[in-house]
């Protein structure tokens, strides 16, 4: 990734010939000789695979490719500018550019491996450099920004808030212009591209497998890549530009995020098929408390929501399985009386099995918000977009199969299970082979 990282002047001289349709003038401006300019260009053409200017008698015009370019450049020089201005709010926007003018490709690198890294000297041989060199690209940037980015640590030098804010930027900024580039170059030929997303540890598997499927299926060439972690971690993925996006239940709102919600997802308490409690026309408290219980670990959702479930009581009962693993919490309930609890589409997924049943206990007051979580001003591609379409699609179908329970449940009526394709239910089995079960075949 750290190859991918810009040169600030360089971009700069891109916006610049871009603005007057002449790298004669542009070099003027920022104070480089016109060939410095044009080999400036040629780099940056370099790296994105195509022309991103075209030159004619009457000056130099940007092109399709060119255009793309300048608007990636454009929100990079925001989000910097931006990160500029909370450690050292100081200077006008001229400033700023002039700042970030001053800013070499050598002193970003320092600081995104410093950030990275769990020593100064780990940082310089991740760079291939020495550590003189990486401390003296550290203490530039410093000088150039006008704020404090690092500090000593028992194992070194090490970044504070300010360096972690401001390497999350150039981070991003190294993944925006990978991904503009690997844009432009799906325009010239067939190329892997690939959408990165995070998922919480218990994700809406069920609706995160089908939009995959379905989206590979009209994007072959597409790779998609979930990453499984927990929110604090792929939201700093998310905001160094690592991630596209976050699916899962939505969490407070930050400023330089945006929540788009897609379907409410209701907890159900479950227990095996067959368990004493699913006998039971009507279950209260005192009966959830007489079960050992199968929770999701400490700062979940689901376990604020099943501390909630008790609170009123003041007592909880006994967990002595805590997991963020659904195949865990799957096995750790179909093999004894343990109870859990599940989101609605959880349980939808695990009908064909058989293995669980929904207690009759009253609607929970918890009810997650499924959702996606995005960059502020993140503009995404073409099959970036189609994948966001596709969860969109499916996330409604999820919300007209809960409305239709809702009346079913209110209407007293039973709901009939979900027809799985390629599979058939014993009944149909035995209908058309009536020894088959009899014999122990399935």
């Amino acid at each position: 990734m750290l190859d991918a990282v810009p040169s600030l002047r360089h971009l700069q001289a891109l916006e610049a010939v871009a603005r007057l349709n002449s790298i004669t003038r542009a070099a003027a401006e920022i104070h480089l000789t016109q060939p410095a300019v044009t080999q400036t260009i040629a780099k940056l053409e370099a790296g994105a695979g195509a022309p991103l200017f075209e030159r004619r008698i009457t000056g130099t015009y940007l092109t399709k490719a060119g255009q793309l370019y300048l608007e990636a450049t454009g929100r990079l020089f925001r989000g910097i500018e931006d990160a500029l201005r909370q450690i050292s709010p100081c200077g006008d926007h001229a400033a700023m550019l002039r700042r970030m003018g001053k800013i070499t490709r050598a002193q970003v690198r320092a600081l995104i491996a410093i950030s990275k890294s769990q020593s100064q000297a780990q940082a310089a041989n991740f760079l291939g450099i020495s550590q003189a060199s990486l401390h003296r690209a550290a203490r530039d940037l410093e000088c150039n920004v006008g704020a404090t980015l690092y500090h000593r640590a028992a194992t070194g030098v090490m970044t504070t808030d300010a360096g972690d804010l401001l390497a999350s930027r150039f981070q991003l900024a190294a993944h925006e212009i990978d991904e503009i580039c690997d844009e432009i170059r799906a325009g010239q030929d067939a190329v892997h591209r690939c959408v990165r997303f995070g998922a919480l540890m218990l994700d809406p598997a069920t609706l995160l497998g089908s939009v995959m499927v379905q989206f590979t299926r009209c994007h072959p060439d597409t790779i998609v890549r979930a990453v499984h972690a927990p929110f604090a971690h792929l939201r700093h993925q998310l905001r160094a530009g690592s991630l596209d996006f976050i699916v899962g239940v939505l969490k407070a709102p930050a400023e330089d995020l945006v929540d788009v919600p897609l379907f409410s997802d209701p907890y159900v308490i479950v227990a095996r098929q067959g368990h004493p409690l699913t006998r039971k026309k009507k279950i209260g408290v005192a009966d959830l408390l007489e079960y050992d219980w199968v929770v999701a670990n400490q700062g979940a959702p689901r376990h604020a929501a099943f501390s909630r479930l008790f609170a009123s009581v003041g007592r909880a009962p006994t967990t002595t399985i805590e997991t963020h693993s659904l195949a865990t919490i799957r096995m750790a309930v179909t093999q004894s009386d343990r109870l859990t609890l599940l989101t609605r589409s959880e349980l939808r997924a695990e009908e064909e099995t058989g293995l669980f049943a929904a207690l009759p206990y009253p609607c929970l007051e918890s009810v997650p918000v499924i959702g996606i979580t995005t960059r502020q001003g993140w503009v995404p591609c073409e099959e970036k977009q189609a994948f966001l379409d596709l969860l969109h699609e499916h996330a409604r179908a999820f919300q007209d199969i809960e409305a239709d329970e809702l009346v079913r449940m209110k209407a007293g009526i039973a709901r009939k299970p979900r027809a799985v394709p390629g599979r058939l239910s014993p009944a149909v089995r035995e209908r058309r082979n009536p020894q088959s079960l009899r014999a122990g075949v399935l």
